[in-house]
């Protein structure tokens, strides 16, 4: 009788604990479900291109297009349904930052009359180079509208063809590589030592351009000294 008491008490108390396990991970999970925060979401999501080609994003109930340039930055507004939003009683502030540099740098987003939000300020300098931007908008809507935007300053058509053209010069050609410059003296028949300077310095030169080791010198083995020859003895002439 003892015997199955315990046994039961056993089972029961097995049951019990699997039980508490369980509604205890639905509750983790059900509270980590509860506060995932809204923001998490909306990193998550695909950037968009909007309709003047910049960067569209979600800010509650309104979409905001981001647009980079070497002129500036420009910013629309549209609806849900992407409409344009005026923003002629709108104002606005950008904190951008350069890549690798820790300093912000704040500038004023005001109307420029076509439907947008501008902050005119010279980018081409920084060409290349991506920028962390933060963008406040007041004046739109009922709240301040808030965002992130990380873009890529684009280089201009002038910008490529220099870099190309650089890129072009910098790499040495075959030619370049084989050929031995020799640069003709008016005494090259009869005076070869400058001729064999001319040579020898830009060989030296060419060498160390293209990054090859330097030709080791060959060192000349000492002369001996000629024997000192003794004066044959003076003989008289007898006829």
């Amino acid at each position: 009788m003892k015997r199955t008491l315990i046994i039961t008490a056993f089972s029961l108390a097995m049951s019990a604990s699997s039980v508490f396990g369980q509604s205890i991970q639905s509750q983790h999970q059900h509270a980590g479900h509860n506060h995932t925060m809204p923001g998490m979401t909306q990193a998550r999501e695909a950037t968009q291109a909007g309709p003047h080609g910049g960067s569209l994003k979600q800010s509650g109930n309104l979409q905001t297009e981001t647009i980079v340039s070497q002129g500036g930055l420009e910013i629309f507004v549209y609806d849900r349904a992407g409409q344009p939003v005026s923003v002629d009683r709108g104002r606005g502030a950008v904190s951008v930052r350069v890549e690798g540099n820790a300093k912000r740098y704040r500038y004023d987003l005001l109307p420029d009359g076509k439907g947008a939000l501008t902050a005119p300020v010279n980018l081409s300098q920084i060409a290349g180079r991506q920028i962390d931007v933060d963008v406040q908008l007041v004046g739109i809507a009922a709240s301040t509208i808030s965002f992130n935007e990380v873009a890529t300053v684009p280089a201009s058509e002038q910008q490529l063809a220099a870099a190309a053209i650089a890129r072009k010069n910098s790499a040495p050609s075959a030619e370049s590589r084989s050929a031995a410059w020799v640069i003709p003296s008016q005494s090259m028949s009869t005076d070869r030592s400058s001729t064999f300077a001319v040579r020898a310095v830009w060989t030296r030169s060419s060498r160390t351009r293209l990054g090859m080791p330097p030709v080791a010198r060959r060192s000349r083995s000492p002369q001996r000294p000629k024997p000192m020859q003794r004066p044959l003895p003076h003989r008289r002439f007898v006829p």
